[in-house]
């Protein structure tokens, strides 16, 4: 059984979600297990060029000055093209969406390559360097795992390029032609020139690697991810990532239910959330938490991401041993 503490923002209060969330923090304690004179990582995922819900800096902030000046922000290289794909324009993007108050480290160096293999896991070398983290994960859906969060973070966010298109190599895009407009965004976007100019558009799966960056530039969804033997195998290799990242880590997990997508924070367009802000989690293991966060907004993720099994991370976790299900829910 692992204790997860929450703060209901559905609960009226006189106070700011800021104050609340400096409240969940002074009553849980947690971030107290974190030794002051060591280096601490804190993970985050600044949000993506055009991409407004993301974990906000401002919450960043909070935990960032509790911590420190051992600490410091860090995330990793994107497979697909955009500012998010080498380090110099990461900089740059980390500072224009208001990360600039901490150092931010990109952990697998200049373009990706900067690793460290652990448990075949080839995990980003920063994230190897450390020996503790604070875990920031904003909760939505996703097309693959069904939602996203702590689990996502570690496994995905924690690894360099080589792990990225290991666990992308066997989820690959489909055309929904009935929704295609031709309007080419696609194939002027695809880095491996995957996508041909034709009408209807045709994916080169001999070409394509994965990295599923046209659904996040198509504006029609025309393109997705279609839930089977090898959308399981993607989410079993972020599963199996998320353990080697943390493997002999002190790690506190943060999840802010709060502007919910329907897509991933990697997404170029921007959507409305699909539902209204629930709260935000802190707990020492990432599979109770993500269960916790799954748990108050499941009907939510199922109707926003109906082709996916959103538990199947869930239950790859606590079969591998990364966390368990059993969740001691505290209220703040």
């Amino acid at each position: 059984m692992a204790d997860v503490h929450f703060l209901d923002l559905r609960e009226k209060s006189e106070d700011n979600y800021l104050k609340r969330f400096s409240r969940l923090l002074d009553e849980s304690g947690l971030l107290d297990r974190i030794d002051r004179n060591r280096p601490i990582a804190i993970k985050i995922h600044p949000g993506e060029a055009g991409n407004l819900y993301y974990v906000k800096p401002h919450y960043v902030r909070i935990v960032y000055e509790r911590l420190g000046n051992r600490a410091f922000l860090t995330d990793t290289t994107t497979l697909y093209p955009g500012e998010r794909m080498i380090a110099p324009t990461y900089q740059r993007l980390v500072k224009a969406h208001g990360f600039g108050f901490a150092p931010f480290l990109v952990a697998d160096g200049l373009r990706g390559e900067a690793s460290k293999q652990i448990d075949g896991c080839e995990i980003a070398a920063v994230i190897d360097a450390v020996p503790q983290m604070v875990v920031i994960s904003h909760i939505k859906g996703h097309m693959v795992t069904g939602f996203g969060g702590a689990i996502k973070n570690l496994g995905m966010g924690c690894s360099a390029k080589a792990g990225k298109l290991w666990m992308h190599s066997r989820s690959k895009p489909k055309l929904r032609e009935e929704r295609c407009q031709r309007c080419y965004i696609c194939v002027e976007y695809c880095p491996n020139q995957a996508i041909s100019r034709t009408d209807p558009p045709v994916i080169d799966y001999q070409r394509c690697t994965g990295c599923c960056g046209c659904l996040s530039v198509c504006p029609y969804r025309a393109i997705g991810i279609e839930w089977n033997a090898e959308a399981r195998y993607t989410t079993e290799g972020i599963v199996r990532y998320a353990r080697a990242a943390v493997k002999g880590k002190t790690c506190i997990y943060i999840n802010f239910v709060i502007d919910i997508t329907r897509h991933c924070d990697c997404f170029h367009t921007i959507e409305p959330p699909i539902g209204p802000d629930v709260g935000i989690l802190i707990a020492t293991d990432p599979v109770a938490i993500d269960k916790a966060s799954y748990d108050l907004i499941e009907k939510i993720i199922r109707k926003a991401q109906p082709q996916t099994e959103p538990h199947y991370q869930i239950e790859k976790g606590v079969e591998i041993g990364l966390g368990t299900d059993q969740v001691q829910l505290i209220r703040i």
